[in-house]
């Protein structure tokens, strides 16, 4: 199977196992089938629509603030929220963080062929 979130977790794990050198620590085995882990979730919620894009979160973030006063939030975490967004916005525009199209095009190495 290719690029498929249908892979099994235990074929993923077997396939990092394999890709593994012979002289690799519990620790870099752990550390190899977590990111795994951790991307096959993303690409699972990527697949199964639960994302929405910065602009929506940001949206959605603005229509939380006080009536009246557009430049104050009703949590402290809303505006901290927004600061993050607009960074990561800025760190994308930079090239160190890949857009979701990006994610979704990327090799999967943990994956059989």
């Amino acid at each position: 199977m290719t690029n498929s979130v249908l892979e099994s977790p235990l074929n993923i794990a077997r396939t990092v196992l394999n890709r593994m050198p012979e002289n690799a620590s519990f620790k870099d085995i752990a550390e190899e089938l977590r990111i795994a882990e951790v991307f096959e979730e993303a690409f699972e919620d990527v697949t199964n629509g639960r994302l929405i894009s910065q602009e929506q979160v940001k949206a959605r973030l603005r229509e939380r603030r006080i009536p009246n006063d557009p430049s104050n939030f009703k949590k402290i975490e809303d505006l901290c929220i927004l600061a993050e967004l607009e960074e990561s916005s800025r760190q994308v525009e930079q090239g160190n963080f890949m857009t979701l199209e990006e994610f979704k095009k990327m090799e999967r190495p943990w994956l059989s062929k």
